[in-house]
């Protein structure tokens, strides 16, 4: 169970926004964005799988499966330059 993300995590979002922030401003990853994102990589890490409702139940109620779902499917997340952009940041290292 989780309730909020792990430091090394934290700190791979707030890198990857900052990248984002300095190609596009328009772009750019909001906090929530980046808690949200952080938050879906411990409920990978924590179930081995990407799942909405296990993510949820793991969280235990504190996020829902139609909270997961709206910021990933309404939210305004450019996917395409966070791909790229995460894929260059992981290459660096």
């Amino acid at each position: 169970m989780f309730l909020e993300a792990l430091p090394f995590i934290s700190e791979y979002f707030k890198s990857l926004a900052l990248i984002l922030k300095q190609e596009s401003k328009e772009q750019a990853l909001s906090k929530a964005q980046m808690s949200w994102l952080a938050v879906c990589m411990m409920g990978i890490l924590f179930t081995n799988t990407i799942s909405w409702q296990g993510f949820s139940r793991v969280s235990i109620g504190k996020y829902t499966k139609a909270g997961f779902s709206k910021m990933c499917l309404h939210g305004k997340i450019a996917w395409n330059r966070l791909l790229i952009c995460s894929a260059k940041m992981i290459l660096k290292k």
